[in-house]
């Protein structure tokens, strides 16, 4: 079985908001990840919030991750 961890909970002081919720590209950071992370051979994909979780949570799916 292969787990795959997202790293998502630092603070981002100086970016100004969650770096996970950058654009890049059509797409957020993270989402960009959680995406090829989906498509790989992962059988569960795990995402770590810690800092602006719940502002992460209200801006992206989460659905199908941990």
């Amino acid at each position: 079985m292969i787990n795959a961890i997202i790293l998502a909970a630092g603070e981002s002081q100086r970016m100004g908001k969650p770096k996970p919720l950058l654009k890049f590209e059509d797409k957020t950071f993270l989402e960009q990840i959680i995406s090829v992370l989906k498509l790989s051979d992962a059988d569960r994909v795990t995402v770590v919030l810690g800092a602006e979780a719940e502002t992460i949570k209200k801006s992206i799916d989460l659905s199908g991750t941990n």
